[in-house]
């Protein structure tokens, strides 16, 4: 058996939502939200309910606004689940087709800051690719989309249990898409990344790549994995400062991953 746990406060697509997943997932259907949150609770198995932590206050990044909610949620869930395999993702997100079968043991491979014993599957967008020139330069690197992850249980709690780590580094101007990513490496490896020191320098590029190519498979998000943020329908899935499932693909097989 798989499970599917969705975080957050479900929205008024909450129920198409649900019955998409139920349309090819006959496993276990997980809600982790708050305990003030109304929602029907015959739609999933499980909600799981904790206290509100709030809002991160005084930080230089607003993408950390909810980062206190958006661990604590992915935590809590991905503890209560008891599938082989968990697909981690937002109470906003649809998910129209099954992406388990991305997910497969690790073959004899390079590596490099190996965080999870298989790779961890995510889609491209919000995905950075560190090629790319969009905004400042700490901005490239090891950043990948916190909308959804799909993995083995144990290596994606592994992603998510980092509440601790995300606190430490909250000033560093990084975006929690990073610090998500960082604070893993950060706690489960031995190469230790202080997110103010990140620069544009050629060793952090290839470092964020061979990082990302080692730990996750990107595939497109709407494309391959037919996914949809219900908040993001009018943007774009490629946009240039967006790893593509091609690059990913093509970037691996150069480096030899």
């Amino acid at each position: 058996m798989n499970s599917i746990v969705f975080r957050g406060i479900p929205n008024d697509h909450f129920e198409e939502i649900i019955f998409a997943a139920r349309s090819w997932h006959d496993g276990e259907i997980i809600l982790s939200t708050w305990n003030d949150v109304e929602v029907d609770e015959s739609l999933v198995d499980l909600v799981v309910r904790d206290e509100d932590p709030g809002p991160v206050l005084n930080i230089l990044n607003p993408s950390l606004i909810h980062a206190h909610r958006q661990i604590l949620a992915a935590y809590n869930g991905v503890l209560a689940s008891k599938g082989k395999k968990v697909l981690l993702t937002r109470a906003d997100i649809i998910h129209r087709k099954d992406i388990f079968n991305f997910v497969v043991p690790r073959k004899n491979e390079k590596t490099f800051n190996k965080i999870f014993d298989h790779k961890i599957v995510c889609g491209n967008m919000m995905t950075f690719d560190p090629d790319t020139n969009y905004g400042q330069p700490r901005e490239r690197y090891y950043r990948v989309s916190d909308w959804f992850q799909c993995g083995y249980r144990e290596d994606v709690f592994k992603f998510v249990d980092v509440k601790y780590e995300i606190e430490r580094y909250k000033h560093s101007g990084c975006c929690l898409e990073q610090l998500w990513l960082i604070s893993a490496l950060n706690k489960h490896t031995d190469f230790v990344i202080e997110p103010l020191k990140l620069d544009a320098w050629l060793t952090i590029v290839n470092e964020s790549w061979k990082t990302i190519l080692t730990n996750f498979k990107i595939i497109d998000t709407r494309s391959t994995a037919a996914a949809d943020n219900y908040r993001w329908l009018h943007k774009s899935e490629y946009y240039s400062c967006y790893m593509t499932e091609n690059k990913y693909e093509t970037k691996r097989k150069e480096m030899g991953y």
